[in-house]
């Protein structure tokens, strides 16, 4: 049947459904992690229950390392447990607000490219698989953090080319997507490519009216070391629509 779908079960029923309809689409078991303090929960037929202890963030950290996805539900005070998860998880995290899932229906997927993540090409092969699952549009963004002249940035206002700079700008967004357009020729690409000093909030208005927004992780081997970068952070604490945060090397290759 496959590496199962985990979502950490409890307080948000949006969560276990969306776990659910992503085991559905991908063939594969649900496991949902229950808290001896959740108390009694009746599941979706199918849903596999798994008790674990009060360390959350380990328990879904474990889990990852033979689950194909890790659902978790976004909710006011666990910003800095689902960071850590995210950031140390060995598969995608798909994060999702704790009462509604975002737009349905045909609502896009969006990918953020990050030309410094390692898990940048990770993160196109989960969104073209994404799209194409969901027989949606794809739109790739680069947000570049500030224009010269704007008092942000470092930059040299007079020796700045900006045709040069968004010409680099495409050149990332087609390094971000060679090669996955022919694996899913059936998935409509559109590229986005702008200047705004807060990137964090830009593509949260990119993609807020998206079905899924998905972000790539950076590596760090140890709980304690720094979590995720700022952009990928921030996106997880603004976007209204669910994120996904891939990362780039599996628990094995730790």
């Amino acid at each position: 049947m496959g590496r199962p779908v985990v979502v950490m079960a409890g307080r948000a029923k949006a969560a276990v459904e969306v776990a659910v309809s992503e085991a559905t689409a991908r063939r594969c078991p649900v496991v949902a992690l229950v808290r001896p303090a959740d108390g009694s929960v009746a599941y979706p037929l199918g849903v596999i229950p798994e008790v674990v202890g009060d360390d959350v963030v380990g328990a879904l950290v474990q889990a990852s390392a033979t689950a194909e996805l890790l659902v978790v539900a976004r909710w006011p005070g666990d910003e800095n447990d689902i960071e850590r998860v995210a950031a140390h998880a060995a598969c995608p995290v798909l994060t999702v607000d704790r009462i509604t899932t975002g737009p349905g229906g045909r609502a896009a997927v969006v990918l953020a490219v990050d030309a410094r993540a390692r898990a940048a090409t990770a993160a196109a092969e989960f969104a073209f698989g994404e799209a194409a699952r969901r027989r949606v549009d794809l739109t790739v963004v680069y947000v570049a953090p500030a224009q010269p002249g704007g008092g942000l940035t470092t930059v040299d206002p007079f020796a700045y080319d900006n045709g040069a700079a968004m010409a680099e700008a495409d050149r990332l967004l087609s390094e971000a997507i060679v090669g996955w357009s022919d694996r899913y020729p059936d998935v409509v690409v559109h590229r986005r490519a702008f200047h705004d000093p807060d990137v964090v909030k830009a593509l949260a208005v990119v993609a807020a009216d998206a079905g899924l927004l998905v972000v790539a992780s950076r590596d760090h081997p140890r709980l304690s070391e720094r979590l995720l970068g700022s952009v990928t952070a921030g996106v997880l604490g603004h976007a209204t629509c669910p994120v996904a945060v891939v990362p780039a090397t599996t628990a094995a290759e730790r």
